[in-house]
């Protein structure tokens, strides 16, 4: 108790120092790991003070490592937005952008596509959860949920073949894209929303496939991808001359937006419509997922699991299925890390960012991991995005960085390194860039003087 209370007031300091020096840039990343890392620290106060925790694992260690882990990010993030290749100010683009727009062949193509892959994804997981015992109707949820329980520690998830994993990232690219340019046409163009629906489709038909595999996560990054696409957005409008205010604006669209996904995702999991169910209460439940893995990050270090076999084996997971597809190694390890109770009330296998480079490398290795994440981002963020003129590669950077970004404000919760660097992301890049070119390669943005 004593020792979450340190860490609540020590990342309070943290937030305070990392508002100060955001310059009203709400997507400074500093400021996003601060502000999750608050929050998730005030509902991991409210699990010790309510789930009969003991206490004897909160050590000032634990709590020490947390605070310069955070420390250490701030750092490199300072020094990537130093580092970063600087760009004058824009001037306000009023309506001197033209909206994008796909031909009607090209949007029966792309869409045709979207929804066939999905559709197949969903044939082979249900196939699949037949196969092994499933006996209850076509129910995405009770799918979901069957699938989640056979595939949690698999290597080879569900036994969808390669080629329906390659299409999905493909169609996973489409998403994104499509939300890009649906944003741009309802913000910085000031276009009609039912001028722009057609881009929507693939994000509902995304939902189906989100549910039947119980991948939550993946409605997490893209929710993240579109706040941040809004800012971008919002800032170029003024030519980033009205940072306050849209830090404010955006500032509160995000708290309604993050209270209502607690809401809806409270009533999804406590009626079993995402895959996942739940009797616990609303605190309980959100709690779960926002507090438990500062209080697992406690566990592992009182009760470390055995060593690591491999060099980076739970940092670079992703790197591991590389090296086995190559002969290099022959052993597939499960992606999951081990359970952990707390309390009375329930199990869990999420630890922070810090926990995975600690045990593959040790504090040092932690620090060294994090510094260059902090540094990556900002570099990128401030080199390519912030207060930049729109140019055709830069755009395509802004819908990866936008996908990536889950990584960033995540941190507090869960380390995604090992889902990032992946034949699996391959596959998702080579998307980006092929449908990118094919949609919008014609595409010349004007400059502003």
């Amino acid at each position: 108790m004593n020792q979450i209370a340190i860490l609540l007031v020590g990342i309070f300091i943290l937030f305070l120092v990392s508002l100060l020096t955001s310059k009203s840039d709400f997507f400074n990343p500093s400021f996003i790991v601060c502000t999750i890392f608050l929050i998730c620290t005030l509902f991991a106060l409210y699990a010790v003070t309510s789930w009969n925790i003991n206490d004897s694992i909160f050590t000032p260690y634990g709590t020490v490592l947390i605070l310069t882990g955070i420390i250490v990010f701030i750092v490199g993030d300072k020094l990537g937005r130093r580092l970063a290749p600087k760009e004058s100010i824009m001037t306000p683009v009023g309506n001197t952008y033209s909206p994008f727009s796909v031909s009607n062949g090209k949007m029966t193509i792309i869409l045709s596509f979207s929804v066939f892959t999905i559709a197949v994804y969903i044939y082979y997981v249900y196939r699949y959860v037949r196969a092994n015992g499933y006996n209850g109707g076509f129910e995405l949820g009770s799918i979901g949920d069957y699938y989640h329980q056979l595939t949690f520690a698999e290597a080879k998830q569900g036994n969808i073949p390669g080629f329906i994993k390659i299409l999905y990232e493909f169609a996973n690219a489409v998403i994104y894209i499509y939300m890009y340019i649906f944003l741009y046409n309802i913000i910085l163009c000031k276009t009609k929303f039912k001028d722009n629906i057609l881009f929507l489709i693939p994000v509902i038909c995304y939902l189906p496939r989100v549910i039947v595999t119980s991948s939550r996560t993946n409605l997490i990054r893209l929710a993240g991808s579109t706040v941040l696409l809004i800012y971008i957005f919002m800032n170029r409008r003024s030519g980033w001359k009205n940072r306050k205010r849209n830090f404010k604006k955006i500032l509160r669209i995000s708290v309604i937006s993050f209270v209502s996904v607690l809401v809806l995702f409270y009533l999804a999991v406590s009626n079993g419509w995402i895959g996942r169910s739940t009797e616990k209460t609303f605190f309980d439940a959100i709690t779960v997922y926002l507090g438990a893995p500062i209080i697992h990050f406690y566990q592992f270090l009182s009760d470390p699991p055995a060593d690591v076999m491999y060099f980076g084996q739970e940092t670079f997971h992703g790197l591991n299925q590389i090296f086995v597809r190559l002969g290099l190694r022959d052993t597939y390890y499960s992606v999951q890390l081990e359970l952990r109770r707390i309390g009375y009330i329930e199990r869990g296998n999420v630890y922070t960012f810090f926990r995975r480079p600690l045990h593959d490398f040790g504090p040092f290795g932690m620090y060294l991991v994090t510094i260059i994440t902090g540094f990556i981002y900002s570099y990128v963020y401030y080199g390519k995005l912030y207060r930049h003129r729109m140019t055709y590669k830069r755009e395509r950077v802004l819908i990866i960085y936008g996908y990536w970004f889950y990584v960033i404000y995540l941190l507090p919760i869960m380390n995604n390194y090992c889902n990032y660097i992946s034949v699996t992301m391959g596959y998702f890049l080579v998307g980006i860039y092929f449908i990118y070119t094919y949609l919008l390669g014609g595409i010349k943005f004007k400059k502003h003087k």
